[in-house]
């Protein structure tokens, strides 16, 4: 029997109410399983249905809850037996709901009183009883929040003069309040004001919501978006800090770690000149994705007495450094990653552990979501459960899990994008989510003796009275070295070390510590991610009764090449492939021959090929002039010396070994450009002379004035429009999900991408990855994609 029959009996039994008239009223007031404090839920329920009914309550439903409310408040005064349910009679509210209130809120809620206009108060509350399927746990919790602080503080007079006071609607407060946020907006006095207000505007949504209008929530797809949570940053690894920066991990947190030295953070701006975020724009590169020139860091330190921070304070910045360093270069031995022997530990645990009860049972599914999907503890707790056919787990941030198909649902990593994200055909369709098939049947069988509800989505596991210390007590007696933090970084660490970052992140919808950079290019089918869970899982995790022969989640395989989850704007094979014929096809064809000076116009269409063409092959940045010439390149090496960043220092200076056809597009572009110089003279003998052609680099002539143009991305968006809606930078996307398939290591994706954290570039100290490994690893899948993509070397003008 789970803890809320236990709790229904024992209501009955010393009430001698019917258990069916318990459980009516337990469910009707959203009350926990335990019903914690119920004594002030009933005690508030009697304050709330003594004002006046506003007209939007069922009253069938009120007569019967105002029956069953006074019997049992009268059993809670009287019987020893209840004596767990009762409270003091001078608790207080905040006291006794601590930390109920985003769960629980309407249960919560009951307990605060106020002394001043408490029926209109009781009056509002009231709406919270009433049934509404659109809204969310998040529209409630707003709203009871607002409750609470206008019992706690003085209710605003425009509010009480304007309050009706008979025959009372949802709409008539709803009004009320709207019209209040309008008036108050514009007449600010202080902080609490200002806060009283915020919070006002909150509650309208779910008004809205009861009383019928259209409520608009932001989604993850074509919207610029800054994640808000406050949870966000233990969950995901990032979060927002206001509207132009968020904060990230630079090391990796565990809280319970003992030899813990300081978790270091860093704060990233998005404050942008408005010139250079239209060049991004054009680039199609999100301005969270640039690296600053120097980190703004910091992290937890101890007290210490001035002389010692003094000393101290000559070495914080190395000791940071070195840490960050050690987090980079030792990622697969740092000291959160748990051993295999550990981990299966852990999983024969949860296997075969007898469970007797309800909290128990939910401590273990929480252990399971933890292990199985990288989740910290407060993402794990907070697990949607749905028992329909809809794989949608109502948030982007939370993961879930379908009952009728045995599967975690992941939804797609929201990160600090600034830019409005569009459709564009040539891009594979983003996916919001993937599922993923779970290899046993015991998270079936707990869920379905349990935690089996009467709503189609639920998160009971938020709802249970357990935290992440008693986690870790079980954990203890596992292992020693287990902690929460170890067990839900186990398998992303471990999937991070042998593929990507990018790929652990998208998977398990959270971000490692570093840079975000690597996560804006990675992009791939849900098919692949399930193969890669499934031979992750079969690689460290053999123990149990998993069945690693399970078949995926079934999904449309002929349209699964069309969908990627994960970074936006990344194209598919085909659709490279497509925009290198239809160039080539317009420069081989007749499509310029009867334009006035058409050797301009072809020259124009030749510089966008060799530099799309090329850019496949190294992965250069769209800025100016996204091209390796041959004088960038060591000839008897075959390196190449490039610097993809617009500044003009030498810090940003790339080192690449350069795949021959690269270097051979180089080499026929400078010759064409030769032919172009000459024939230019006739026209304006004073075109060589021009300053862009003094950088030896790519350049555009305007067919009109004959005007030397940089190469900038927007004016090489011009030209590609014309045969792919994707931004340059889509190129860079496509060859880092290239890589990642075809299974290259971390080392070789981030040193030809560029994204290569401090500390693990090749040179650093300590690196043992040279460059004469990056070549031998990585011109084998260049040759790969030259294939499938159909690149060719093109020849350009002749004399």
């Amino acid at each position: 029997m789970g803890q809320f029959e236990n709790t229904v009996k024992l209501l009955s039994e010393n009430s001698g109410l019917p258990e069916s008239d318990v459980a009516f009223y337990l469910k009707f007031i959203k009350a926990p399983d335990n019903f914690k404090n119920g004594q002030a839920a009933v005690i508030g329920i009697n304050r709330l249905l003594s004002a006046p009914h506003v007209q939007d309550l069922i009253e069938s439903d009120i007569e019967q809850l105002i029956i069953i409310n006074a019997t049992l408040d009268t059993a809670l005064r009287n019987s020893p037996a209840l004596v767990e349910f009762s409270v003091p009679a001078d608790s207080s509210p905040a006291k006794l709901g601590h930390g109920m209130l985003t769960t629980i809120p309407e249960y919560t809620v009951l307990f605060y009183d106020s002394r001043h206009h408490r029926d209109l108060i009781e009056q509002m509350k009231q709406l919270v009883l009433v049934e509404h399927a659109h809204a969310t746990l998040n529209d409630r919790a707003v709203y009871c929040r607002f409750l609470r602080i206008l019992s706690e503080k003085t209710v605003p007079q425009f509010i009480v003069e304007r309050f009706p006071k008979s025959e009372v609607t949802a709409e008539d407060i709803y009004k009320i309040l709207s019209e209040f946020v309008e008036n108050e907006l514009q007449n600010q006095t202080d902080a609490y004001q200002a806060n009283l207000v915020k919070n006002a505007q909150n509650a309208l949504r779910y008004l809205k919501v009861v009383v019928g209008r259209k409520v608009i929530r932001r989604s993850s797809l074509g919207e610029s978006k800054i994640v808000e949570s406050r949870q966000s940053f233990g969950i995901r690894g990032f979060s927002s800090l206001g509207e132009k920066a968020f904060v990230k991990y630079l090391t990796t947190p565990d809280e319970d770690e003992p030899y813990e030295s300081g978790i270091v953070r860093s704060i990233v701006d998005l404050e942008i000149d408005k010139n250079v975020l239209r060049e991004l724009e054009a680039q199609g590169v999100e301005p969270a994705e640039l690296e600053n020139e120097k980190y703004t860091a910091w992290f937890l330190d101890i007290v210490t007495p001035l002389y010692a921070q003094k000393f101290r304070a000559r070495i914080k910045i190395k000791g940071r450094a070195a840490s960050i360093i050690r987090q980079n270069q030792y990622l697969p031995l740092n000291v959160h990653l748990i051993n295999k022997i550990e981990a299966n530990l852990l999983l024969k645990f949860l296997e075969t552990c007898e469970v007797k009860t309800k909290l128990f049972a939910a401590q273990i599914l929480t252990l399971y979501v933890m292990l199985l999907t990288s989740s910290p503890f407060e993402r794990a707790k907070s697990i949607i459960l749905c028992f329909d056919n809809d794989d949608v787990p109502q948030s982007d941030e939370f993961v879930g899990y379908n009952f009728k198909t045995n599967v975690w649902i992941i939804p797609r990593l929201a990160l600090p994008f600034a830019t409005k994200e569009e459709p564009l055909s040539n891009a594979l369709k983003p996916l919001t989510q993937i599922t993923l098939p779970i290899k046993t049947k015991r998270i079936q069988e707990l869920i379905g003796k349990y935690f089996r509800p009467e709503k189609a989505r639920t998160k009971p596991l938020a709802r249970m009275g357990f935290n992440k210390a008693s986690i870790g007590s079980i954990l203890k007696t596992v292992n020693d070295r287990l902690t929460p933090a170890k067990v839900s970084d186990f398998l992303m660490t471990s999937l991070a070390v042998t593929t990507s970052l990018s790929v652990a992140g998208y998977l398990f919808n959270r971000a490692l510590a570093g840079s975000l950079a690597r996560y804006y290019y990675s992009s791939h089918p849900q098919t692949w991610y399930q193969k890669i869970y499934h031979d992750l899982l079969l690689g460290i995790l053999p123990a149990g009764q998993i069945d690693f022969h399970a078949q995926p989640h079934e999904i449309e395989p002929q349209t699964d090449d069309k969908n990627g989850f994960g970074a936006r704007y990344v194209p598919s094979t085909k659709s490279v492939k497509e925009t290198l014929q239809s160039i080539r096809q317009d420069l081989s064809g007749n499509v310029m021959i009867n334009e006035k000076h058409a050797f301009i116009a072809f020259h124009n269409i030749f510089t966008l090929y060799s530099i799309y063409a090329q850019s496949l092959l190294t992965g250069i940045r769209a800025v100016i002039d996204p091209f390796i010439g041959s004088h960038q390149v060591i000839d008897s090496s075959g390196i190449a010396i490039f610097r993809d960043k617009d500044s003009d220092d030498k810090f940003h200076s790339r080192i690449l070994p350069l795949h021959p056809l690269a270097f051979d597009i180089a080499i026929e572009y400078e010759r064409h450009c030769q032919i172009i110089f000459e024939k230019m003279l006739f026209l304006d003998p004073l075109f060589c002379r021009n300053k862009i052609l003094e950088k030896n680099s790519t350049f555009l002539i305007q067919p009109k004035t004959f005007h030397v143009l940089e190469t900038r991305p927007s004016q090489i968006k011009n030209l590609l429009e014309r045969y792919s809606d994707l931004p340059i930078n889509s190129n860079r996307k496509f060859l880092r999900s290239f890589l990642e398939r075809e299974g290259a290591i971390p080392e070789v994706i981030d040193a030809t991408l560029g994204h290569a954290s401090m500390g693990e570039p090749i040179g650093d100290t300590m690196s043992t990855f040279s460059f004469v490994d990056l070549k031998n690893q990585l011109f084998p899948l260049l040759d790969k994609l030259i294939e499938e993509t159909g690149l060719k070397l093109l020849k350009g003008l002749t004399a």
